[in-house]
């Protein structure tokens, strides 16, 4: 089979890293797969056009709007998996949500990452039910061993010392992530201990958006904006911080929570359903629904180092149990060989 996967491929995105997993999955079960950018096409006939050149047989689509934009009147068998925000934001727009509906009926079958995304996916539509699979994101991380983050924000913030403790936020820049949540109480914290710092850290998805933050965090203590790190780079950072946060207003399940469980750092992350699905609250990571919880929370994890480990095992053991590669790996396999019999 040669299959189109089409997704977001943002460099410091889940759906990005999503991709990358599985095509090389595809690959290795010898199938052929043309891996290309949503964004790159600015219309439906320049896709189309890719399409005639590159003749698939199916298409796997990775996010149901982003990716759906250029699908709504495709003839190939399509599996669409969903990303997040498709789920949790778009279908609030009724433009949006009337080309997800055209590509949801159209797909012969659909993956959510999430308990929570599949009961969201069959709530608006309740027709997918027999197509849709519940399919857990699996990990994996490659931190280039050469990269010292320390070193990296040394050379860009003069006030970070080498004993530093560092709060790593890593998020494309946008509203739904939500990332100037907790500047401000993190700032007053480090005016209080100097040694925490916590650092933004990703690509402009939202012009708008990314001119506020950088506005907004010149002028607070403690707080830095770094542009996105490659991935190598970005799984060193997790690696070498104390500690991941996630602020965001919705998440579908989210890579980079899964990246730091896998690397052995603990996570502090925004109590909406997307992080509960993956974290149990003083079991797996930390859950806070206010800045000052947040605070509460980061201050255990320093003051405490029995807790903190805990929190560590605990997670690396709920990630081998429930986001193993294998099982990916053999799914999605399944469903392409599933529409190469849908096409004899």
């Amino acid at each position: 089979m040669k299959v189109l996967l089409l997704s977001p491929l943002h460099l410091q995105t889940g759906n990005n890293t999503s991709s990358q997993r599985i095509r090389n999955y595809l690959e290795t079960d010898g199938h052929v797969v043309d891996l290309q950018d949503c964004y790159q096409f600015q219309s439906s006939k320049q896709f189309e056009d890719h399409v005639t050149t590159s003749q698939p047989d199916c298409v796997l689509a990775v996010h149901a709007y982003r990716s759906g934009l250029y699908l709504q009147a495709c003839s190939l068998p399509i599996i669409l998996v969903f990303g997040g925000t498709d789920l949790n934001e778009h279908f609030k727009c009724k433009d949006k949500m009337a080309v997800m509906t055209t590509v949801v009926h159209k797909a012969k079958f659909l993956l959510a990452f999430s308990k929570p995304m599949y009961e969201q996916a069959v709530h608006l539509w309740p027709d997918v039910i027999g197509r849709l699979i519940l399919q857990p994101q699996a990990v994996k991380t490659s931190p280039d061993v050469s990269f010292s983050f320390i070193g990296h924000l040394q050379d860009i913030c003069c006030d970070i010392r080498q004993d530093s403790e560092i709060f790593l936020l890593l998020a494309g820049l946008r509203p739904v992530k939500d990332v100037l949540y907790l500047c401000q109480v993190f700032s007053e914290w480090h005016q209080e201990e100097n040694t925490v710092h916590l650092v933004l850290a990703g690509p402009d998805l939202d012009t708008t958006y990314t001119t506020n933050v950088k506005q907004i965090v010149n002028g607070l203590s403690g707080v830095h904006l770094l542009p996105e790190l490659s991935l190598g780079h970005a799984h060193a950072a997790i690696q070498q911080s104390f500690a991941l946060l996630n602020s965001s207003l919705s998440e579908g399940m989210s890579s980079t929570i899964l990246e730091a469980m896998n690397l052995e750092v603990p996570v502090l992350a925004r109590g909406i359903a997307g992080n509960k699905a993956i974290i149990s609250h003083e079991e797996t990571g930390l859950l806070f629904n206010t800045p000052q919880e947040f605070i509460h929370y980061a201050k255990l994890l320093r003051e405490d180092e029995c807790f903190r480990k805990r929190i560590i095992h605990n997670a690396k053991h709920y990630l081998t149990a429930n986001h193993s590669t294998e099982n990916e790996r053999a799914n999605y396999c399944r469903v392409v060989a599933k529409i190469t019999d849908c096409t004899e």
